[in-house]
């Protein structure tokens, strides 16, 4: 695999970093080349176009962000420090995304992209209902609540976060994602 190529690494860490700061729409493949200090030749050498190393980036950051999860939420943490951790987890993984990055992601008019964001979404939602399935046996979330619809409100996030009438309202992503974290695993009460 290339994941430990020198090259390969220098381009994925300048897509990341220019993605994350302009979006994928304002970024070209010379300018990831020209950051990565790489030939468009050796660009092509690993990626077919821009959305394979969009891929490429995705599949590397779920890959770690899902063993990390999968550390504290199977570990004997009283549930409200899971929340809590998932919170930190959800902001750790927003840092220093522009609103262009997350309008580009989700609205992104590619179908082979968008296919691609739906199936990491639809893995991390089977994960999520096993857990909070879990959980409700459980007794640590209400047993008046359907998971199906807690499911149908995480799956909206995407578009909520993407929504331009309601990121107006906030200085960056990691701000509305943090209250809408809040909200939903919190409610209206303050917490003591």
């Amino acid at each position: 695999m290339h994941k430990s190529n020198k090259k390969y690494r220098a381009i994925c860490l300048a897509g990341k970093e220019l993605f994350w700061k302009y979006g994928i729409g304002r970024v070209s493949v010379e300018e990831v080349c020209k950051k990565a200090e790489v030939s468009k030749m050796t660009y092509y050498k690993f990626f077919r176009n821009k959305n394979e190393l969009v891929k490429a980036i995705l599949n590397e950051i779920i890959e770690k962000s899902i063993i990390e999860y999968r550390e504290y939420w199977d570990s004997d943490l009283p549930f409200e420090k899971k929340v809590e951790k998932t919170i930190e987890f959800k902001m750790k993984y927003s840092t220093d995304i522009s609103k262009e990055f997350i309008t580009d992601l989700y609205a992104n008019p590619d179908p082979e992209l968008k296919e691609f964001i739906q199936s990491l979404l639809d893995a991390n939602i089977e994960m999520i209902r096993i857990d909070f399935t879990k959980a409700q046996e459980k007794g640590e979330i209400s047993s008046t609540l359907r998971i199906d619809l807690i499911l149908h409100f995480i799956n909206k996030i995407p578009e909520l976060i993407s929504d331009p009438k309601l990121t107006e309202y906030y200085d960056s992503p990691q701000q509305l994602i943090r209250e809408f974290m809040e909200f939903f695993f919190y409610g209206l009460i303050p917490r003591k």
